[in-house]
């Protein structure tokens, strides 16, 4: 059997029927964006937020308080920001931090501070809503 039949009998016909909304929403460009910004990486900055911004991509964003609700999917503390505003130029703060949540994110968050960095990292694999800056920019620049 031909690999097109075998996913044809497996999953059934195709799925033209199937109306699908265009999501303007992209978690996936947002995280392109702080990962620029974070390694210093103008233009690649500016060309991402240019053709994010060209598409009407929407920039969503969780933004969490040093507290257990950064482990959690739904607390009270949890910040969500459905289009974060990324400035459209490099002109960074502090060598790096181009956005609103850039400059409000803690130094450091509990599990950084005693050592447990990678945990973050397991946490946004676990929960792939948010990420955690200062995590993110140690291990991204830390020889």
């Amino acid at each position: 059997m031909r690999p097109d039949e075998e996913v044809a009998y497996l999953l059934g016909g195709t799925f033209e029927h199937i109306m699908l909304q265009r999501r303007s929403a992209s978690y996936c460009a947002t995280v392109i964006l702080d990962l620029a910004a974070m390694l210093e990486m103008k233009e690649l900055f500016e060309f991402g937020i240019n053709d994010f911004l060209a598409v009407n991509a929407m920039l969503p964003l969780i933004e969490v308080s040093d507290t257990p609700a950064q482990y959690v999917l739904a607390a009270e503390d949890v910040r969500s920001e459905p289009n974060m505003q990324y400035s459209t130029t490099w002109a960074p703060v502090d060598g790096w931090k181009v956005a609103p949540h850039h400059k409000r994110c803690p130094a450091a968050y509990y599990l950084e501070r005693i050592g447990r960095l990678w945990d973050h990292l397991a946490v946004t694999a676990v929960l792939r809503d948010r990420h955690f800056l200062p995590a993110c920019r140690t291990l991204l620049t830390t020889p």
